[in-house]
């Protein structure tokens, strides 16, 4: 995290607001089709292999593990590629309160971008990405990989979904899957809350403190140099 004259880097929560009740979770469609659904929600790419966002291959690849895929693009667009991959859906835009309540009926959330990028910026595979905390806040588990250490960490130490080191390690058996989804799920639940700025505001002051007095510090220090 840094600061310059142009810009801060804010650390990721999620908001008490944005929360939701038992009352406004949605069914989850499992429960009429017994397979597993998933969701993925962010910036999507067809046509360039080696940026951030081509998922091609990992969503064709859950496709093949019989796993049905949702897609919320940030953007709205054809998709073609991807409405060719079986099992695959790409849904509309969504706005972010509307999304929230939305993706709470799918099992799981793809928190990816594509591992094998060129040049990957070091706030994806460092950071926390806004993606966690939508799928934290709608309750629901999420699918990452080992290479996001910073998420897989959090995902892992919290049990808040699951972390492998390729698509193909993930249980095969999707009975066993959709019953550690579930429980997965009630301890999101049970703990969401925690992992919001009203419940870190103390931390969240501490680190704008921090990163300005050490920039303004830093300023000093160049000025000095050159005195």
């Amino acid at each position: 995290y840094n600061i310059n004259k142009l810009n801060i880097c804010f650390p990721n929560y999620g908001s008490l607001d944005m929360i939701l009740n038992k009352n406004q979770m949605k069914s989850k469609l499992s429960k009429k089709t017994n397979k597993i659904h998933l969701v993925y929600v962010g910036a999507l790419d067809q046509n360039n292999p080696g940026i951030t966002r081509y998922l091609l291959p990992q969503i064709e690849q859950l496709s093949n593990q019989g796993f049905s895929i949702d897609i919320y693009p940030s953007k709205n667009d054809s998709y073609e590629k991807y409405k060719k991959i079986k099992n695959v859906k790409i849904m509309k835009k969504q706005n972010p309160k509307d999304l929230i309540q939305i993706i709470s009926k799918y099992d799981c959330g793809l928190t990816l971008v594509n591992p094998n990028s060129n040049n990957m910026p070091e706030e994806l595979k460092y950071g926390f990405w806004n993606k966690t905390f939508d799928y934290l806040m709608a309750g629901i588990p999420q699918i990452t990989l080992n290479i996001f250490t910073v998420i897989s960490d959090f995902v892992k130490e919290n049990n808040f979904g699951i972390s492998v080191n390729s698509l193909d390690q993930i249980e095969k058996n999707h009975s066993v899957l959709l019953r550690n989804f579930k429980e997965m799920g009630f301890n999101i639940y049970n703990n969401n809350k925690l992992f919001t700025y009203e419940e870190n505001m103390d931390l969240i002051y501490s680190f704008y403190f921090d990163v300005i007095k050490n920039y303004h510090k830093n300023k000093l220090i160049k000025l000095a140099d050159h005195l």
